[in-house]
């Protein structure tokens, strides 16, 4: 029997059809000029918007726990790719002041103190998330991908696991939703690297610190690094 060749240990994995689409779109909309900071938010926000299509085509079988006000899984710190970032911060740019943003910068450096050099499994369990205002997500419509795709069934199992400050408590979900916005993440990061930019992410406060004083009108050399040590894709673990 003819043996089948190894696949080499650099070589990256195959991806999913959705996480393959992404990609696709990805390629197709940085491959046409030199992208800029702008392409990367355009494009970020075009795939958010896809991915809320998605879940909209391909419901859950059962309703989600999750509500407005219920806000136990923002005090976890969940990473982000630079195009998340920077369609944050862009956000941030359109719908603050220049005096609401300082204001923000502070709260940023105070709340970094807990995050910068911390493993992502010791960050204190009951630091509530900088954007959390009021048991609301302050900038719901550009939220990271791992937002969008952590959810529960039952709201009871995220009070439980808060309240036990436990980040591996088991959470009942419903995982093709999780998996979608897994994919999402893979072929948009896959993306990336193709043309030559980070595809790694960064715990979300942390990112938002370094990007926010920029103008965004071009790459910063202090971004590139931040971007290029921990692998993409995993999710807050609610197996």
């Amino acid at each position: 029997m003819k043996r089948q060749p190894r696949r080499s240990r650099k070589e990256a994995p195959p991806l999913s059809p959705l996480a393959r689409a992404v990609f696709e779109t990805t390629d197709s909309f940085l491959g046409r000029t030199s992208p800029s900071p702008a392409m990367l938010a355009d494009l970020c926000d075009g795939l958010f918007e896809s991915l809320d299509a998605y879940y909209a085509q391909n419901p859950p079988p059962v309703p989600l726990g999750c509500a407005p006000g219920c806000a136990h899984c923002c005090h976890n710190q969940v990473r982000a790719t630079l195009p998340e970032i920077l369609t944050l911060v862009m956000h941030l740019h359109e719908t603050r002041t220049e005096l609401e943003r300082e204001e923000l910068r502070q709260a940023l450096a105070g709340h970094n103190r807990h995050v910068r050099g911390v493993a992502d499994m010791d960050i204190p369990r009951d630091l509530p998330c900088i954007f959390l205002n009021n048991h609301r997500c302050s900038v719901y419509e550009v939220r990271p991908f791992a937002c969008r795709g952590w959810h529960a069934i039952d709201r009871e199992d995220c009070r439980r696991a808060f309240e036990l400050r436990d980040p591996m408590a088991r959470i009942s979900h419903y995982p093709e939703r999780r998996n979608a916005a897994v994919d999402f993440v893979r072929g948009l990061t896959r993306g990336l690297e193709k043309v030559k930019l980070p595809g790694g992410d960064i715990i979300l406060p942390l990112g938002v610190e370094a990007v926010l004083p920029s103008s965004l009108d071009r790459f910063k050399q202090g971004w590139i690094p931040l971007f290029q040590v921990h692998t993409p894709g995993n999710l807050p673990h609610i197996a």
